[in-house]
């Protein structure tokens, strides 16, 4: 790809200013427009609002060279060293297989779809088959639903992990995601208040929650505590993005693109 570059130069030559302009021709290359597209991207009309959105269970590179269009890496073999620091070609021969789901539809709906519908794509259901004598004899032996939530989550809370600690001990790790972006939607773009104590049923309960850093080694008080502290120009001040202090009586608020992780004992 070619970039042309206007310099704007003023001349002062025997008491007379010359203006004149010199054309800089760059080039760059196809790489250097790529950008991550590790769930989604879309195009959007500015008149309009109208998005064309594309979900995928994998990440990409994407670019939009050109207005009105959207182009999607699907695989990239290099034939030479391209320059940028690994010294070997790129040549991956594997076989890739993804899916791109595409959403067309107003910025309203468009947003709320591409949410939800990326948390779809990218945990699909786990299909499992067995041997079995009869699917009646099979329904009767076994459970065939269950769930530990006491209610449905918000359609904006994402739960993200609840996973193990160890397998000897019965505590567990809790993650939670608010999955919208600030001013993504006039809805679901809100903080989202939600009691832990009220989030499982009574076969599954959770007590004594502390509240984690993101990587659940260390309190989220010890965290705070050792965190790089960065002198500005002005003075010293504390970050005031920062979440409010965990009460610890179950209750939290998870305000857009927040993911609050906690360690809770289960019996």
């Amino acid at each position: 790809m070619m970039e042309v570059k206007l310099r704007k130069l003023l001349v002062v030559a025997d008491s007379c200013i010359v203006c004149s302009c010199v054309v800089q021709v760059v080039f760059v290359y196809a790489s250097g427009n790529y950008y991550p597209m590790v769930a989604t991207s879309y195009l959007e009309d500015i008149n309009s609002g109208d998005r064309l959105t594309l979900l995928s269970d994998r990440a990409h590179g994407c670019t939009s060279l050109f207005d009105g269009e959207i182009e999607v890496m699907m695989h990239r073999r290099c034939l030479k060293d391209d320059g940028y620091g690994l010294n070997q070609v790129l040549d991956d021969v594997s076989e890739i297989r993804a899916k791109l789901w595409m959403i067309f539809a107003g910025k309203e709906r468009s947003s709320y779809l591409q949410r939800r519908l990326a948390l779809l794509l990218q945990n699909p259901v786990a299909v499992l088959f067995a041997n079995v004598s009869s699917p009646d004899l099979w329904s009767s032996d076994y459970k065939q639903q269950f769930s530990a939530l006491r209610q449905e989550l918000p359609p904006n809370i994402h739960l993200l992990s609840l996973q193990a600690v160890t397998p000897l001990k019965s505590d567990l790790i809790l993650r939670l995601q608010h999955i919208f972006e600030v001013n993504d939607h006039p809805q679901y773009s809100k903080p989202v208040n939600i009691s832990l104590s009220d989030l499982f049923t009574a076969n599954f309960t959770a007590s004594n929650p502390v509240e984690m850093s993101l990587t659940a080694n260390v309190p989220r008080s010890v965290a705070l505590g050792e965190q790089l502290k960065w002198k500005t120009k002005e003075k010293e001040t504390k970050d005031e993005l920062m979440m409010e202090e965990f009460r610890g009586d179950g209750k939290i608020v998870l305000s857009p693109r927040d993911i609050l992780t906690f360690i809770i004992n289960s019996s």
